[in-house]
């Protein structure tokens, strides 16, 4: 494979393949271990040297996804006690990908007034949460 600029046309299909993994992944969960020791091996296949060439989007992700399924800590799960990480309710995995999908730089208004906007937003709420006056904020 070449340059991954000339593998635009690829974006959507990588993305099915996300979908089509995320339905049997999710819908497992509450039966899986939170990690599977003997699924371990698989994580060599992610390093070696660096190749000359890429293998390609749709290989790329393929490998992301089986060695991924397989290998992730199951967070999300039923099972998993350890830290607290955040939902994985659907709104927040589907926020997620839209996060992804519009790759907004945050660092200032003039950069994305949306991604300034829904920071604004979230941190309002989250005074009002834990009932702190008006005018407390961050940034």
């Amino acid at each position: 494979m070449g340059d991954p600029l000339d593998e635009q046309a690829e974006t959507l299909a990588a993305l099915r393949q996300v979908v089509d993994a995320a339905g049997p992944f999710l819908d497992g969960l509450s039966q899986r271990l939170v990690y599977d020791r003997t699924a371990e091996p698989l994580l060599a296949e992610l390093g070696g040297p660096l190749p000359d060439r890429g293998s390609g989007t749709r290989a790329a992700v393929g490998t992301l996804l089986r060695v991924g399924t397989a290998t992730a800590t199951a967070s999300a799960g039923p099972r998993f006690y350890h830290f607290v990480i955040g939902g994985s309710t659907p709104a927040a995995l589907a926020a997620d990908w839209v996060v992804s999908m519009l790759d907004q730089n945050a660092f200032v208004r003039a950069s994305s007034r949306f991604a300034d906007a829904v920071e604004t937003v979230t941190l309002d709420w989250l005074r009002q949460l834990v009932d702190l006056p008006a005018g407390w904020g961050a940034r």
